[in-house]
């Protein structure tokens, strides 16, 4: 599943809570039990002007997958946790933009596969004890498009990286180790957001809390 949110505020959403469904006709949830608790995730900053790519991957229920239960729309709720002044790099809520490599993409027909993007961030850094610190990674969150730009799904990596931290990296490449590569895509027009955030979630997960 995937999504695109914009920022049309001279404000920053920070920490938006982002929660997938999938539904039968009469509502209920075809996801499978031991992914609900995956259907959530946060997308720490949303910056004044910019649209982030949103994606999730979840399994179905058992009778859905055996066709006995019919799966008919997506939902997808959003909460904005607050609003807070943009400010600069300075106080570490500078952009942080990830592009796909043209020709990196490799699908395979089970929906395996990887996709390799380039990140420039212009968040700010310290240094604490001899330690870099600053802003740390969410994961990051991809969003699959047709050629012709439409949406076909969606899927977050929520292992930590190195892209939050200043300047460029390239090269970064997300292996996709459970089938989440729609057929349609076209790999090429992935969007890609990488999430970064001041702390990252701690584990175990509270009730209803992101995953990421």
């Amino acid at each position: 599943m995937g999504v695109l949110l914009r920022n049309d505020t001279t404000k920053v959403a920070y920490r938006t809570l982002v929660t997938f469904n999938a539904l039968d006709p009469s509502g209920r949830s075809v996801i499978n039990d031991s992914h609900q608790r995956f259907r959530t995730q946060v997308v720490p900053t949303i910056m004044p002007g910019r649209t982030v790519a949103v994606g999730n991957a979840n399994l179905l229920d058992d009778a859905t997958r055996r066709g006995e239960s019919e799966f008919k729309t997506i939902s997808i709720d959003v909460q904005v946790g607050q609003w807070i002044e943009r400010g600069n790099g300075n106080n570490g809520l500078g952009d942080v933009t990830a592009t796909v490599v043209a020709g990196s993409g490799r699908k395979e027909a089970s929906g395996l596969g990887s996709v390799e993007f380039d990140v420039e961030s212009t968040n700010c850094e310290t240094v604490f004890q001899g330690v870099p610190a600053g802003m740390v990674s969410r994961g990051v969150s991809l969003v699959f498009r047709n050629g012709s730009g439409v949406i076909v799904g969606g899927t977050l990596d929520n292992s930590p990286r190195n892209t939050c931290r200043p300047g460029k990296t390239a090269g970064e490449r997300v292996e996709l180790t459970n089938p989440a590569i729609p057929q349609p895509a076209d790999l090429d027009e992935t969007l890609v957001t990488v999430y970064c955030d001041f702390d990252r979630q701690q584990v175990p997960m509270a009730s209803g809390a992101p995953y990421n």
